[in-house]
């Protein structure tokens, strides 16, 4: 009777561990998404991206300010690296995401002003979050 009852819980183990390793997959694939659509001009919105459980602390905040240059940086794929390693080691991080699941912050100080757009700043509505909730629903 034990041994029944030992290969359920290895069976249901291997399937949980299936299901994470899916979920996983798909936080890297909206990392991705997340890294290609977003603007940058000095790297410090891309940045402020994390990927975490719910319920878990504020996230990553980088400011425009506190960068020396205040001009478009001449690199936006660096940035857009920088952005998409950190979340994927947020996202190595996670554990046991079943029933919980993930989410998705950005904490930077002007994440409202790119993702809603500001005709006095002349920035355009970027709209980052409903575009993953499009594409990934």
């Amino acid at each position: 009777m034990a041994s029944i009852q030992q290969t359920f819980r290895n069976i249901d183990a291997k399937i949980d561990k299936q299901l994470d390793d899916q979920m996983k997959v798909k936080a890297e694939e909206i990392a991705a998404f997340v890294v290609v659509q977003s603007p940058v001009y000095s790297g410090a919105y891309v940045e402020s991206f994390s990927i975490l459980k719910p319920g878990s602390g504020g996230g990553r905040s980088r400011s425009s300010d506190a960068r020396k240059m205040k001009s478009r940086t001449t690199d936006p794929d660096k940035h857009r690296m920088i952005a998409l390693n950190q979340m994927y080691s947020d996202i190595d991080g996670l554990e046991n995401i079943i029933g919980e699941g993930f989410m998705l912050k950005n904490r930077s100080p002007h994440v409202r002003v790119v993702e809603n757009g500001s005709s006095s700043q002349k920035v355009p509505k970027y709209n980052i979050f409903g575009a993953v909730r499009r594409e990934f629903g």
